[in-house]
């Protein structure tokens, strides 16, 4: 069993996960440069808009959705189509093509809250 020397929740893994590239999205969140230093709210407005579950506890992140994400919050190398898609997605994560003046309103307050 592998468990990573952490003071919050404990992600244990098995050897089974070896075979498994894709990472679980808690120590996603936790760990990487690209999410650690934005708040809670953030890191799940801007998981949920890529197309990640993050209300599973078991969810993982694939090498295609790592880099996605690290190109658009890390590298700034998406294309500005690639950009104006994610910012609809935080704001509308599903696709109601309405979005309310209250919901913008928390959406901005999460974003830019420390």
């Amino acid at each position: 069993m592998l468990t990573p020397n952490s003071d919050r929740e404990k992600f244990n893994l098995d050897f089974n996960d070896l075979n498994d590239f894709r990472i679980p999205v808690k120590i996603f969140k936790e760990y990487s440069v690209v999410m650690k230093g934005l708040n809670k709210e953030c890191q799940n407005m801007f998981l949920i808009a890529k197309g990640v579950d993050v209300t599973y506890s078991r969810s993982k992140l694939g090498w295609e959705s790592f880099l996605s994400i690290y190109c658009l919050l890390k590298l700034n190398t998406a294309t500005e189509k690639e950009y104006q898609d994610f910012i609809v997605k935080v704001f509308d994560p599903y696709n109601d093509k309405i979005v309310a003046k209250e919901q913008v309103e928390e959406t901005l307050d999460a974003m830019f809250k420390g």
